[in-house]
């Protein structure tokens, strides 16, 4: 009866010339709701001019890519069941995965996406940037969301021609091969590159220099130094020449927190790893600059 109710009613109004009742989702992201109250107001303020009735309102407070379940549990429900025709977003944030995302989705699925940011609506650049034929990649769709966007990005791709569509099992064999070329070409980059250790306290001379003949072996490469940390333009003047792909430093038991900082950011500069001996922490492929450094020296 009530799809009878619904379609009779959706037939009055086109015969009548009235629009479709269009209902918003809003989507607070890192904000609490006492935080986020003058947006609210202002997003109300546009639903209103906009004939957009606000259906419901998730105030998710978890921190940029940080993720919570249960407000994207009801966001797909929301989404997948068709009970609004636009989602908004608002946050203190300009760029975060959520919103990009979801606007991506909207391809598919046809729903409006807005962006506000402390209030004020946003324009969204990606459109503008897409390719002429949009890709989805159903293994981000799981990373950046859930499986349950996954799932349903792959069940509206199905026979559409006009997109690009990535499954699971194809992005794993994507993945693979370039994770086969990347190794080739680092290991056709090492033959001609070499290890530089960086010792900050002069008496572990001697066991970084055993240290890095013993990454020389692993990594196969037949060129390295050892040297006393000297200060940042020493070191500049080391890595110009584009022979070390790796530094390696001691314990840093003794030194100054800026000098570490500076090595750091310098050797990202050159595209040069850092890491630090006997332990598992390293600028390459494991961690952005920012979140390294923060682990090294965010508790000195």
């Amino acid at each position: 009866m009530l799809g009878k109710i619904e379609v009779h009613q959706r037939k009055n109004s086109e015969m009548e010339g009235l629009p479709m009742e269009k209902n918003a989702l809003v989507y607070v992201k890192g904000l609490t709701q006492a935080d986020a109250y003058s947006d609210i107001e202002s997003i109300e303020s546009y639903c209103s001019v906009n004939e957009l009735k606000i259906n419901k309102i998730l105030y998710d407070e978890s921190r940029y890519e940080e993720k919570n379940y249960d407000c994207l549990k009801v966001l797909y429900n929301q989404m997948k069941s068709n009970a609004v025709t636009t989602i908004i977003f608002d946050s203190c944030y300009h760029h975060y995965s959520l919103a990009t995302s979801i606007e991506h989705l909207s391809l598919l699925t046809g729903i409006e996406v807005l962006k506000f940011h402390n209030g004020k609506i946003q324009d969204f650049t990606s459109k503008s940037k897409s390719k002429d034929v949009p890709e989805f990649n159903q293994s981000k769709f799981d990373k950046l969301l859930t499986v349950d966007f996954g799932n349903w990005v792959g069940s509206l791709s199905k026979n559409r021609e006009d997109i690009h569509y990535i499954d699971r099992e194809e992005d794993a064999r994507i993945a693979e091969i370039r994770q086969r070329e990347r190794g080739k070409a680092i290991k056709d980059s090492r033959k001609e590159k070499g290890i530089l250790g960086i010792v900050f306290d002069e008496t572990n001379l001697d066991k970084m220099t055993g240290y890095v003949q013993k990454e020389m072996f692993l990594d196969k490469t037949s060129y390295s130094r050892v040297v006393v940390y000297e200060g940042f333009y020493e070191l500049e003047e080391l890595l110009q020449n584009g022979k070390y792909y790796r530094v390696i430093c001691d314990e840093f038991a003794n030194g100054d927190i800026d000098d570490l900082r500076d090595l750091i950011i310098l050797c990202d500069s050159y595209s040069v790893e850092v890491c630090f001996w006997e332990g598992e922490l390293s600028t390459y492929q494991e961690y952005e600059l920012g979140t390294f450094l923060d682990a090294i020296t965010g508790n000195l």
